[in-house]
């Protein structure tokens, strides 16, 4: 969550006395490996992940297989849509230590 969300949720937790735990930033080592991580991302992440598969679907029927009038082979309609996919897909893989440093 980003700053849009988390400045004003604070700031209405502040006027109604509410307690505020930042648990995201609590750094706490764990024994881990390859295989727990990756369970815990896509347990976390699974929705996400599945909703991905059928627009991925979708960009290859719409661009190779629909009929002539719903084909989609101009460039800056395909583009926009494959580049987020493509960020979204790796995306709760990057953020991982155990991925990134072993």
């Amino acid at each position: 969550m980003g700053r849009v969300f988390l400045v004003p949720v604070s700031g209405q937790r502040h006027l109604l006395s509410l307690n505020i735990e930042w648990s995201s930033t609590a750094k706490e080592l764990e024994d881990t490996s390859f295989f727990i991580s990756m369970d815990k991302v896509f347990k976390t992440c699974k929705w996400i992940l599945m909703a991905i598969v059928p627009v991925i679907g979708g960009i290859i029927y719409l661009a190779c297989f629909a009929p002539n009038g719903w084909r989609i082979q101009d460039f800056t309609s395909i583009v926009p849509l494959a580049n987020q996919v493509g960020a979204h897909v790796p995306l709760p893989l990057l953020p991982s230590s155990v991925l990134v440093w072993g």
